[in-house]
């Protein structure tokens, strides 16, 4: 899987490597390419060691560092059944790119694919006819183009014992804990905010979270709360944020924009979770609203939804569908 950790994509990184020789670079750094590695079984779960960011689902998929020449003799050699473009951003175009001079046609040793999981809706057409690129995967998917595949994110949650968290008191009514990173994000909460005789958090005392908390203490909130709310942000409302999997995981009811994006297995409305149109003023409180005071309707939803999510959409389900799709393009890969 060519990517590269977080902080060498982003903060100027980029600009500094293009100054240097890529070929030179990707000789001279082999723990910058702590992620480009074969068959490995990952480590304990912990905070990625090149990402300080408060998700604590973050991994340390601690393995083997590989120089750039080793990785080359594997590639010569088709150690790799699939080769994943998993980033596209430059320094691993630039990688791949490397690699198509020092082997000539890769695709001769094994299948590439690629994953997009930026925000933007585009297609990188351009990355595709670069590189001949067949197959693709797209988190913020809304077009309907042969060889693309919706893949947004998913919950890591499920089974994992560091997550087990007690979802069964449920004292707050409703959460909306985000980033006021898009206009309709605080006109939403501002509605929320005027519903009448909804329990508060106990140490806020204001019916509604909405400041910034340690990713583990965020998740108890969810847990603790009847009804979670999940709208996109950074000005594109048309995408998943990670409340969309994060809400239902822990069996708290969703009330949610539709996202309009293509992937397989959505959360229906009404049950799995409720739509709501963040552009339709008072959407979002009428639906809290009724759900608040239709227990019943709500504990069934919340229930529905989080089942759906185990089936469809753990990171187990999410990299199952992956291989599912690529196999059917590249039937050598079956049984391996």
């Amino acid at each position: 899987m060519i990517d590269f950790p977080y902080k060498y994509t982003h903060h100027g990184q980029e600009e500094k490597v293009a100054n240097k020789n890529v070929r030179h670079y990707l000789d001279s750094n082999p723990t910058e390419l702590h992620y480009l590695r074969g068959h490995y079984k990952p480590e304990k779960p912990g905070y990625s060691p090149h990402y300080s960011g408060p998700y604590e689902w973050e991994m340390n998929h601690s393995g083997i560092d590989y120089h750039y020449a080793d990785i080359l003799n594997m590639v010569n050699t088709c150690y790799f059944d699939l080769i994943v473009l998993a980033h596209p951003r430059a320094i691993p175009i630039w990688f791949l790119e490397q690699l198509f001079k020092d082997l000539g046609n890769v695709h001769e040793k094994a299948p590439i694919v690629m994953c997009d999981f930026e925000d933007y809706h585009e297609l990188r057409f351009d990355i595709f006819q670069k590189f001949s690129i067949n197959l693709a995967f797209k988190a913020a998917y809304v077009q309907n183009e042969p060889n693309v595949y919706g893949l947004p994110l998913c919950s890591p949650f499920i089974n994992n014992p560091k997550y087990i968290i007690d979802d069964t008191h449920k004292t707050i009514d409703v959460v909306a804990r985000w980033g006021l990173t898009h206009p309709l994000r605080q006109e939403v909460l501002n509605e929320i905010q005027q519903i009448q005789g909804i329990a508060g958090v106990a140490v806020a005392n204001d019916g509604v979270v909405h400041t910034m908390l340690p990713h583990k203490e965020y998740l108890k909130e969810i847990a603790s709360s009847k009804i979670g709310v999940s709208m996109g942000g950074h000005g594109n409302l048309n995408r998943n944020p990670n409340r969309h999997w994060e809400i239902p995981s822990y069996r708290t009811m969703m009330i949610c924009e539709d996202p309009k994006i293509n992937y397989s297995h959505p959360f229906e409305d009404k049950k799995h979770c409720a739509l709501f149109d963040p552009k339709v003023r008072g959407d979002a409180k009428q639906k809290i609203e009724y759900y608040i005071n239709h227990e019943d309707e709500r504990q069934a939803i919340a229930e529905a939804g989080h089942e759906h999510l185990k089936k469809y959409h753990t990171t187990v389900a999410r990299a199952k569908y992956f291989l599912e799709i690529c196999t059917k393009y590249y039937p050598q890969l079956k049984g391996k």
